[in-house]
């Protein structure tokens, strides 16, 4: 079981302290600081020991479904057990997640900052310089401003991206969407085309790399 620490920057990635730890649980103890991890690995199949770990196979039949690795589920309410998403699991005060779920920091390390560890900015910026490979001067469009989608607008700038494309359909993001970098802001809701020919008429003879962050509405 882990506890909660303060953070006011992304709900889901709260940097946590081991409150309590159940048999044969051997990397963590009670007091430990430690960040949930979005992608867990099993360290045991074919793509974790290829290196390979985002891929676990382990770890999408089990906690892909709400579930612990051995099946079963640790939450119930008026006698009734019921499986939980990734997100709602940790942005609770008290949760219980599996060993390979967790990653023991440095308890001296400040939680504000630490947080951004487990998933929204190495996620983010991760998607540029690993996934796409944004090169100097390439142009990448963002679609969706939230904390991955604002990460994605700073790893494009960090990659020396000629044109970045933020869109989302909540134009109040768009003051930070530049102060991250974003060169063009884009509603959606402003036009009557397809989004594709709106960017095609902005960038028409370059190609544009597309950087999808929107995972639900805005």
């Amino acid at each position: 079981m882990t506890r909660k620490v303060s953070s006011r920057w992304f709900s889901v990635t709260k940097g946590r302290v081991v409150v309590e730890v159940g048999e044969g649980v051997t990397s963590v103890k009670p007091g430990d600081h430690v960040i949930p991890l979005y992608t867990a690995e099993c360290g045991e199949c074919e793509f974790c020991r290829s290196g390979k770990t985002n891929l676990c196979v382990a770890v999408r039949e089990t906690q892909g479904k709400g579930l612990m690795p051995d099946g079963t589920t640790r939450f119930s309410t008026t006698g009734s057990r019921f499986i939980t998403t990734w997100d709602a699991q940790h942005s609770v005060n008290y949760t219980v997640v599996a060993e390979v779920s967790l990653a023991k920091i440095n308890p001296e390390a400040n939680h504000e900052h630490v947080c951004l560890l487990g998933c929204g900015v190495t996620t983010g910026i991760g998607a540029v310089h690993n996934t796409a490979k944004v090169q100097p001067g390439d142009s990448v469009a963002v679609f969706g401003l939230g904390a991955i989608g604002l990460a994605v607008v700073q790893g494009a700038r960090q990659a020396k991206a000629g044109r970045i494309i933020a869109i989302d359909t909540n134009p109040k993001k768009f003051e930070l969407a530049r102060r991250f970098g974003a060169t063009d802001c884009i509603n959606p809701n402003d036009y009557d085309k397809p989004i594709k020919d709106v960017l095609l008429d902005i960038n028409k003879w370059v190609s544009t790399i597309p950087l999808n962050a929107s995972v639900m509405s805005t």
